[in-house]
C-alpha cells in the first residue's frame, strides 16, 4: 500500500474502532472501497477466516486466535502505525483531523503502553484495549 493511501486511511481506521455503525454506514463509496482493499489484502495475507473478523465485533472479548492476532498486526502496519512490538500512538493522534480527536483520543491514551510479545499479539492486545476501554463504539473490518 503506498504513502499517500495509508495516511488517508489512518484517520478512518481509528473512526471505525472507535465510531458507532451509523458512522459507518453513511460512509462514501471510495472509502468503504479503500476499506475492503485493505481487509482483502489482510486476509491473503494471514488467511484468517471472515468469521473471525465478524466474531471480533460481537459483545465480550476478542476471539483468541493467532491467524486473527496476525490480521490486526497487518492492518495497523499498513497504515503505519504498528512495527515490530511498537505502536505509535503519537503518530495516530497526529493524523487524526480535529474533529476526530475528542471521540478517538482517550482510546488511544488508554491503551498506549499496551505491550506482546510479538506485532501480532500486540496488534491484539491493542484491538482488546480498544474494545475493553468503549466496547459500544469498536469495530473491526
Amino acid at each position: 500500500m503506498d504513502f499517500a493511501r495509508s495516511i488517508f486511511l489512518i484517520p478512518l481506521l481509528i473512526v471505525l474502532l472507535t465510531t458507532d455503525n451509523q458512522r459507518c454506514n453513511a460512509m462514501d463509496d471510495a472509502i468503504k472501497e479503500m476499506i475492503q482493499s485493505l481487509h482483502d489484502a489482510c486476509v491473503e495475507d494471514t488467511g484468517v477466516d471472515e468469521s473471525l473478523i465478524a466474531a471480533a465485533n460481537n459483545p465480550g472479548p476478542l476471539p483468541d486466535n493467532q491467524l486473527l492476532k496476525c490480521y490486526m498486526k497487518c492492518l495497523m502496519e499498513e497504515i503505519g502505525v504498528l512495527e515490530g512490538t511498537t505502536f505509535d500512538s503519537e503518530a495516530f493522534l497526529d493524523m487524526l483531523p480535529d474533529s476526530m480527536k475528542t471521540d478517538v483520543e482517550p482510546a488511544i491514551h488508554n491503551c498506549k503502553d499496551t505491550t506482546g510479545s510479538d506485532g501480532c499479539d500486540l496488534g491484539y492486545n491493542l484491538n482488546a484495549c480498544f474494545k475493553n476501554f468503549d466496547p459500544a463504539h469498536y469495530m473491526l473490518f
